[in-house]
This record gives C-alpha cells, structure tokens and sequence, in this order.
C-alpha cells in the first residue's frame, strides 16, 4: 500500500473516531396533540409504559432500568411485576 493511501485512511480512521468519541448532544422537540411545543433539552431518563408489550420491547433493548410506571398487567419479563408504579388501564372504547 502507498504511503498516500495509508495517510487517507489513518486520517479517515481518526476522522471516525473522532466524531463517534463526542457525545450527542441534541435537544428533542415535539409537538403534542393540542399543538404545544415540548422541548426536552437531553432524552428522557424516565418512561411510563402504557401496554404490557411496550413493557417487554423496553426490557428487550435494555431499557428497563428507566420504567418508573407501568399497567396493572405486565407480567412479562419477571423484573416488569417490579416496577415501581402501577397506571391503571384505560377503557378500550374510551374515545377524546
């Protein structure tokens, strides 16, 4: 390999790393059904799962540590019969 080549791609490699060394920094905006911007300035640490399947796709991508509250019928994995708060279910015909 030429030595121009190896100059590209250590400076490439370096490139990587730098970027993927800095930590992501930025602020999420949503806006909500009435129309009300929410700025969160970093993610959120703290999640309510309304479904006993968000539950489980919380605890599957290793987000589990962040439930604070959850529906009365999780009980899938065992640590989801743990959480700390429980947030009675909804009607399913309830209509805004």
């Amino acid at each position: 390999m030429s030595a121009h080549r190896v100059a590209i791609w250590r400076t490439l490699l370096l490139g990587i790393l730098l970027i993927t060394a800095l930590p992501a920094r930025a602020e999420i905006s949503v806006t909500d059904d009435l129309g009300r911007k929410v700025v969160l300035e970093k993610p959120a640490r703290r999640i309510v799962a309304l479904a006993p399947h968000i539950v489980e796709n919380l605890y599957s991508a290793g987000a589990g540590e962040w439930l604070v509250g959850a529906v009365e019928y999780c009980d899938y994995p065992e640590a989801a019969k743990k959480s700390p708060a429980w947030v009675p279910s909804a009607p399913t015909a309830w209509r805004p």
